[in-house]
């Protein structure tokens, strides 16, 4: 879960490409969901990773150490506020909103 002892980590790489295999990266490097891809303009795509504070930065560090060229920014925000997590987590989503009955911030 995101609110309260949860993490909320942004990872914003060059290229779809990129993106996919970053997504891929973190999903198999620790227990995070993932929502996204949210396209920025000028080629860059975010992530935005959410689950325990351990996971969230186990999961980035391993982007990091592995795609290194394809990022352009990476932050983790530990206990965000909750406010913060709604409109970072719902712009990721494919239909704009964050639905916590369909589990999108909890895990």
């Amino acid at each position: 879960m995101v609110s309260g002892g949860g993490a909320l980590g942004i990872v914003e790489v060059e290229g779809m490409t990129a993106a996919l295999a970053v997504a891929d990266t973190m999903a198999k490097a620790a227990p995070v969901a993932l929502s996204g891809p949210a396209t920025i303009g000028d080629g860059l795509v975010d992530w935005f990773v959410h689950g325990s504070i351990a996971a969230v930065e186990e999961a980035v560090a391993v982007v990091d150490r592995t795609h290194a060229g394809a990022l352009r920014s990476v932050t983790v925000i530990g206990r965000p506020d909750p406010m913060v997590v709604e409109i970072f987590v719902a712009a990721g989503r494919p239909d704009g909103e964050a639905n916590r009955e369909e589990g999108w911030l909890l895990r």
